[in-house]
C-alpha cells in the first residue's frame, strides 16, 4: 500500500546546495525589511531594539526562524552534532553503534581490575598440584634450634643458635617471618685459630612440587663489614649475632606463578594448592682463618639451610 507524501523529502546531492541559496535569499530579504522598517520610523534602532514602540525585525533572529525550515528539507530534526544514524538528533557526535560504554580494564601485575573508576581485586586463576604432598620436616618447630656446623679440614666448628619472634605455624611464601642467630666457635683442640666473619648470606626460598615454583628467591640479605675492617672476630664466647625480617610477595614468584597458568595475586592457601610446601631458608658463613703459630691467612665457606613448611 502506497504511502501518504508528507511532503518531507531528504535534500542530498546538489539539493543541499539549492536549500542553502534558498535559505542565504531569505535572510538577505529580512534584513532588507528591517533596514527599511528604520526609514520609514525615520530614526535609528534604540539600545534596546526597538524602532518607533515597536520591535524590530532583526536579520539574525529571521534567520533563526529559517532553520527548523532547513530541518525540515532534510528530513530530520536539528541538532548540534552528528549521529551515526540518518535522522536521529544528538547532543554530540556518537558510535555507529549507537551504543555508550564503560571502558574496563585489568592490571595483572597490581591484581586489580578498574571498571567505572572504581578499582578492586582481580579474580584469581590457581592451579592445581597433583599427586602425593611430601610430608616436610620443621627444622624450628620449636621456634628455636641449636645446631652444629663442621668446618671442613678444621679442629673446630660453628654451634649456632637460631630462633624466631614470628611462630612457624604463620611462616608462608608471602607472610611476614623473622631470623635471629648467634653463631660461637666450637674448638676441639687446645688452642683456638683466630676466626674472622668476612661475610654472612642468607636467603629465603620456595620448596615445591611442581618445578615452576621450586627454588624460588623470595628474599636475601648480605652482611659484610665496610673500610679496613677485614671481618667480625667469632670466639667460644663472643658470637657473631645478627637478625634478619621478611615477607611480600617477590616480583620472581609473581612471574613463576604466572608461568605456571594462575593470573591476580596468589594467596597463600592458593600457592599451597598449586604446589608450594615450604620457605626454605639457606645461610652461608665465609670464614677467614689463621691457625695458631702461621702467619698466613687461608679461607673457609659453611653452609646450613633450614625447612619450614607452610600452612595449607
Amino acid at each position: 500500500m502506497a504511502g501518504r507524501d508528507t511532503g518531507r523529502h531528504p535534500v542530498t546531492g546538489d539539493g543541499r546546495a539549492v536549500v542553502r541559496q534558498a535559505v542565504r535569499h531569505a535572510v538577505r530579504q529580512a534584513m532588507r525589511q528591517a533596514v527599511h522598517q528604520e526609514r520609514r520610523a525615520g530614526h535609528r534602532t534604540s539600545p534596546d531594539g526597538r524602532i518607533g514602540g515597536r520591535p524590530a525585525l532583526r536579520p539574525w533572529l529571521a534567520a533563526l526562524l529559517l532553520v527548523p525550515l532547513l530541518a525540515a528539507c532534510n528530513g530530520g530534526a536539528a541538532s548540534a552534532g552528528t549521529s551515526g544514524t540518518t535522522g536521529t538528533a544528538s547532543a554530540g557526535p556518537t558510535a555507529t553503534s549507537g551504543a555508550a560504554s564503560s571502558a574496563a580494564g585489568t592490571d595483572t601485575a597490581a591484581g586489580t581490575v578498574t571498571a567505572g573508576g572504581v578499582t578492586t581485586p582481580a579474580a584469581v586463576t590457581a592451579p592445581s598440584a597433583t599427586g602425593t604432598r611430601p610430608t616436610v620436616r620443621n627444622d624450628l618447630a620449636r621456634n628455636s634450634l641449636r645446631r652444629s656446623l663442621p668446618v671442613d679440614g678444621e679442629r673446630f666448628g660453628l654451634r649456632v643458635d637460631y630462633w624466631t619472634q614470628v611462630p612457624t605455624a604463620q611462616w608462608s611464601a608471602t607472610s611476614a617471618r623473622d631470623l635471629h642467630l648467634a653463631a660461637y666457635l666450637s674448638v676441639t683442640g687446645a688452642t683456638a685459630p683466630q676466626v674472622l666473619l668476612d661475610r654472612w648470606t642468607v636467603q629465603w626460598r620456595t620448596l615445591a612440587v611442581v618445578p615452576v615454583l621450586d627454588d624460588v628467591l623470595l628474599d636475601q640479605w648480605t652482611d659484610a663489614p665496610t673500610g679496613d675492617l677485614p671481618g667480625w672476630t667469632v670466639t667460644a664466647t663472643y658470637p657473631y649475632a645478627s637478625a634478619v625480617t621478611s615477607g611480600g610477595i617477590a616480583d620472581a614468584l609473581l612471574e613463576r606463578w604466572r608461568a605456571d597458568g594462575g593470573t591476580g595475586v596468589p594467596s597463600d592457601a592458593a600457592l599451597h594448592t598449586a604446589g608450594v610446601d615450604a620457605v626454605v631458608v639457606e645461610l652461608r658463613y665465609d670464614l677467614s682463618i689463621r691457625s695458631p703459630g702461621e702467619t698466613l691467612w687461608h679461607r673457609r665457606t659453611v653452609l646450613d639451610r633450614l625447612t619450614v613448611p607452610v600452612a595449607g
